[in-house]
């Protein structure tokens, strides 16, 4: 966390959803570190690791509501994630 940003759990506090709560978040700290992962191991056997920002998160979170949206799906439908574990499921759950 940052250097004067507000603890997230006072974003979900006051937010009707976890969506809602991200995109309070995003608008107030754009810079700021939503996530971090590991790349796949090079040849070496290290790891590279990635920051997502919630500015860059912003428009995966969106474009995958409006994909879901176009298909019929709203709020309280279920959606089963088939996949390896990946960050991106961390967007999906947003």
């Amino acid at each position: 966390m940052t250097e004067g940003s507000s603890a997230p759990h006072q974003f979900v506090a006051s937010s009707k959803s976890l969506g809602d709560a991200f995109w309070a978040r995003a608008r107030a700290f754009p810079g700021e570190e939503l996530l971090k992962f590991a790349i796949s191991p090079s040849s070496s056997g290290t790891r590279t690791w990635k920051d997502e920002s919630y500015s860059s998160a912003g428009p995966k979170v969106a474009r995958l509501a409006n994909f879901l949206q176009a298909l019929g799906v709203g709020p309280g439908t279920p959606v089963a994630i088939m996949s390896q574990t990946r960050a991106e499921w961390i967007l999906a759950d947003i």
